[in-house]
């Protein structure tokens, strides 16, 4: 462990690489806010922040790691399990002395003191991606885009200033551009503004038309100035010195650019047609767009060194053109899942799939490395690794994959699983110097999945262990006149955070007065102010709730609270403190007040469904200290209605219909969380269906189909053979080329748009032909045989007696008969068959209904 103290030395600094080296707060690098517990290693954070030139961070969301990476040895020399990430979005915002971890799930800011290689302060902020967070120097800037709002930070200690400005809502972009100049978009009004900001103060500095008034606009901040795109009509406006509006050759509709563009040419890509737009930026004309591959999609490219990247995370590869439009090669990532990420950092542009190992480091010749993120021989980070030189034409990723070193797979760790591990650090950690002694408090961490067993504080000349139940500590023996530091860690059966630290504070020196007249009030949205008298001597002060909520400290004579547990009572005591730490007395409590907060996320949930309507309904939401006044219920992203009850319906859907359904609630201080839940509308009634004979000849049968309306497609078919399509309805069909004497089967089927079907069967019989044994003799009984074939070679199957009738359903040629001094001496070949039976001579036949003619042919 290593002590805190005035004559520990600043550890390693990140060099300042302004050149191709500015990190882009909109390019979103994927890692969670719960690298707070883990990326500088447990007990080891000195060691883990020992940047040195070059060294960018990567991360691996599916086992939750984040990978250091030399960006000009493509070499890995540190991986670190991110227990609390999995699965969040995190934008990182860095410079020489700070690293700020926006975390866009949680919609929680935490600091990294990079000078002293700690955890130094958090901050909450409105969850999702609205909210982008802009850092130069010492000065930091939340942009929060949804209300117009910019307010300035201590990067240092998270701490919000005085400095705040309201722009119309809402805004675009929103970043410092190499020369210090925050640049956000004011797409209501058309404009583009330059933002001056100082510890009390934000103001517009500069304001410059881009694009029509209300017209969406995509923002880009340059080195200097900012490049804004008419994404629904065809303006681009680059505003450095001055402002230049260049004329797109087509519609920009759904254009999109980087947030941050790094050097002489910007680029605007349009997904839609599939085409780049390469502006060049130092002399503005008017731009050019080259056609993409068919079949990519492309994510917003990014320019670097003269070359134009375009990811197509469908194919998970990159494809790098110059900004003729000359394709130079595709850089593929073996193995890559999910989107790639794109940033210029430090001189390099690196290529990130954070759902997969693979990633590449490039180099302003074009020279590519592959990185395997996942590579088991770290730190040290002396294996070897492929270098790749700019690919040629028809390249297409050959030389991609792992460097020799992957596990292959999707790591250790897969999303789902919980999230287990050391704990995050304790921050903020507020420091009280007095006589000879230091009082420090502190919050509880995330706990990560184990209770918290012990805190341990350290400082230069000693250190200290506390129970899981202490949150406060003094420390005594203190030498008066020296700054100290004192850093807290927490430890669960998974291991030891990473040390958050204190202010630096010295004990002895003057006592300042004891704030008085603390007094707390309620504003109309729900947080807390609370404010007080100006003390002698103080410096600052260090607000505290009651309760074990986190302090503040400010440097004004009020605070404000807007993170506190809605519906819980809080009182607040001031202690002020003096040019070096030293501590009053904590000032009487204020006056109790109840804050509250926005509601908590309805649990909705599907209580009914028919064919044409969702019921949805939901508990009471919790209110957190303010009465819910109503709820909104949406339906499939449409109009959002407002209702009072805990349930709602829905009609007048279609059937068999996917449906998604959201609710949230809503109180004085704003809108809870939106739930959303999914549901089916259920199918109408079948379709029916009868078939009935209508008529018949000794050839063909009518048959009747009766039909539903409902009823899409429908067929009757004729012994399962032959068939005919039929409407809804009532319709008629004769099925001709049939057999005398003949059962006929009918069946119709019909279908609706829901895949529900049935059937009805007929069934009837041709007209019947007969024909009467004609046979006369001396014997009294005269028989013909029945044969099986039309002729009296073979076994006769039956006997046809004489003046009997039979039936007949068709006639065949077969053996010649002479009926001899009978029927007129007829001789005939023909031969007629009984159905289901066989043949019978017509030499000795009379027909008794119908004629031989009218018999088809069998």
């Amino acid at each position: 462990m290593r002590r805190r103290g005035a004559t520990q030395p600043p550890a390693g600094r990140l060099p300042s690489r302004r050149s191709g080296g500015f990190i882009s707060v909109g390019l979103v690098l994927a890692m969670s806010v719960g690298l707070v517990g883990t990326v500088l290693g447990v007990g080891a954070t000195s060691r883990s922040l020992d940047v040195a030139d070059g060294n960018v961070w990567l991360w691996s969301s599916k086992p939750g790691q984040v990978s250091r990476v030399n960006a000009n040895s493509g070499r890995v020399d540190q991986n670190q399990p991110l227990t609390d990430s999995r699965g969040h979005r995190v934008e990182i915002t860095q410079n020489d002395k700070y690293l700020l971890l926006h975390d866009l799930d949680s919609g929680k800011v935490t600091s990294v003191d990079l000078t002293r290689m700690g955890f130094t302060g958090s901050l909450q902020v409105t969850k999702g991606s609205g909210v982008r967070v802009a850092l130069s120097g010492d000065r930091a800037a939340l942009i929060d885009q949804r209300t117009g709002e910019i307010r300035g930070f201590d990067p240092a200690t998270l701490r919000t200033t005085a400095a705040t400005l309201h722009l119309p809502a809402p805004l675009a972009g929103g970043d410092f551009d190499a020369s210090g100049k925050l640049w956000v978009g004011v797409p209501s009004q058309g404009t583009v503004a330059s933002v001056s900001l100082s510890a009390k103060k934000a103001a517009v500095a500069r304001t410059e038309s881009a694009t029509p008034p209300g017209h969406p606009m995509a923002v880009s901040v340059l080195d200097h100035g900012v490049l804004a795109a008419d994404t629904s009509g065809r303006d681009i406006a680059v505003v450095t010195d001055k402002v230049t509006t260049l004329t797109a050759p087509q519609p920009l509709t759904g254009a999109t650019v980087p947030a941050r563009t790094v050097g002489n040419l910007a680029v605007v890509t349009l997904p839609k047609s599939g085409q780049v737009l390469p502006v060049g930026l130092s002399k503005p004309t008017r731009p050019t767009a080259f056609d993409l591959p068919d079949g990519v999609t492309p994510d917003p490219a990014t320019p670097f060194s003269g070359r134009i990247y375009v990811p197509d995370a469908k194919h998970h590869q990159v494809l790098v053109f110059d900004k003729s439009g000359k394709n130079l090669g595709t850089l593929g990532l073996a193995g890559a899942q999910g989107p790639l990420e794109l940033q210029v950092r430090e001189g390099h542009l690196t290529i990130n799939a954070p759902d997969a190992s693979v990633a590449r480091v490039v180099d302003p010749d074009g020279v590519t490395r592959v990185v395997d993120k996942y590579r088991t021989d770290v730190p040290g980070g002396d294996g070897d690794l492929s270098v790749i030189a700019a690919p040629a034409p028809g390249d297409h990723g050959k030389h991609g994959g792992n460097g020799g070193h992957g596990r292959g797979g999707d790591g250790a760790h897969g999303p789902g699983q919980q999230h287990t591990g050391p704990p995050s650090p304790p921050i903020p950690v507020t420091a009280l110097a007095g006589d000879h002694q230091v009082s420090l408090s502190w919050p509880q961490p995330a706990v990560n999945g184990a209770p918290i067993q012990q805190y341990e504080v350290s400082w230069d000349g000693g250190h200290r262990t506390f129970g899981a139940s202490t949150r406060t500590a003094s420390i005594t023996g203190l030498h008066n006149g020296q700054s100290y530091s004192f850093a807290v860690t927490a430890t669960n059966k998974f291991g030891t955070s990473p040390e958050a630290l204190s202010d630096r504070v010295t004990p002895g020196g003057k006592t300042p007065d004891v704030p008085q007249n603390v007094k707390a009030t309620v504003t109309d949205k729900g947080q807390v102010t609370v404010s007080w008298d100006k003390a002698d001597q103080a410096r600052d002060y260090v607000v505290q709730p009651s309760g074990g909520a986190g302090s503040q400290i400010v440097n004004t004579t009020s605070a404000a609270f807007d993170s506190l547990t809605g519906g819980q009572s809080y009182t607040f005591t001031v202690t002020s403190r003096g040019a070096n730490g030293r501590a009053s007395d904590p000032s009487k409590p204020s006056n109790a007040v109840t804050p509250f907060t926005a509601p908590g996320a309805p649990q909705v949930s599907v209580s009914g469904t028919d064919q044409s309507s969702v019921t949805v309904s939901w508990p009471p939401a919790a209110d957190n200290g303010s009465k819910i006044t109503q709820y909104y219920v949406q339906l499939d992203g449409g109009t959002a209605e407002k209702v009072s009850a805990t349930s709602h319906k829905f009609g007048n859907l279609q059937p068999a219909t996917k449906h998604t359904v959201t609710v949230w609630a809503e109180n004085a201080a704003g809108t809870s969380e939106k739930t959303s839940v999914t549901a089916t509308t259920g199918k109408p009634a079948p379709p029916t269906v009868s078939v009935s004979v209508t008529g018949k000849t000794t050839t063909s049968i009518t048959v009747r189909v009766v039909a539903s309306q409902s009823a899409t497609k429908c067929t009757v078919a004729l012994n399962g053979g032959s068939s005919q399509s039929c409407a809804t309805g009532t319709s008629s069909h004769t099925f001709s080329g049939l057999h005398p004497s003949s059962s006929y089967n009918f069946t119709a089927t019909v279908t609706d748009a829901y895949q529900q079907s049935a059937t009805g069967p007929a069934s009837g019989t041709t007209t019947v032909v007969s024909t009467k044994n004609a046979c006369q003799n001396a014997q009294p009984d005269c028989t013909v045989g029945i044969y099986p074939a039309p002729n009296q070679n073979g076994t006769s199957v039956g006997r046809w007696k004489q003046g009997s009738s039979v039936n007949v359903e068709c006639k065949a040629t077969g053996q010649s008969i002479y009926a001899y001094n009978q029927n007129g001496d007829r001789r005939s070949d023909v031969w007629l068959k009984i159905p289901g039976s066989g043949y019978v001579p017509w030499a000795y036949s009379d027909m008794s209904t119908g004629t031989r003619d009218s018999l088809p042919t069998c």
